[in-house]
């Protein structure tokens, strides 16, 4: 399993877990990362960005005030409305192609496709946000295109 985190700017880092992601691991994912993220990619407020998996609610995990963000939580099974989830696709789908016979190139591959991630690949799924309302409000909440 992965964690990365994205922002307008592009990508920040890729952070693989090897056993089962409690909430203090989480939290200190967060905190190890979230501040050079800020940082780096030039974010003056930035929006933590969940759905609602146990792990995202926890008290360990609870660090939006600490890490100054604002938080965003989506309801549960909401892929539509969080831009990171279509990022994951896009990149599944560059690991996929590039075809990984071993888990060394399963990593390095994952790696690489997500330093590959440019700012305009994930500008457009976030541009995409209001097609993807109109078409959740179109279908009443049912399943959409996106």
């Amino acid at each position: 399993m992965f964690w990365g985190v994205v922002t307008w700017q592009g990508s920040g880092p890729l952070i693989m877990i090897e056993d089962t992601l409690k909430g203090d691991k989480y939290a200190q994912i967060l905190s190890e990362n979230i501040p050079q993220v800020t940082r780096h990619l030039h974010t003056n407020s930035p929006y933590l960005i969940e759905d609602s998996p146990h792990v995202h609610k926890t008290k360990a995990s609870d660090q939006e005030t600490r890490l100054h963000l604002r938080d965003l939580s989506l309801p549960p099974n909401s892929p539509d409305l969080n831009p990171i989830e279509r990022v994951w696709g896009l990149w599944k789908d560059r690991i996929r192609n590039r075809n990984p016979r071993t888990m060394v190139q399963l990593i390095n591959f994952a790696n690489e496709e997500w330093m590959n991630l440019t700012p305009q690949d994930i500008q457009n799924y976030i541009r995409n946000i209001p097609n993807v309302i109109q078409e959740i409000i179109r279908k009443r909440g049912g399943h959409s295109k996106y």
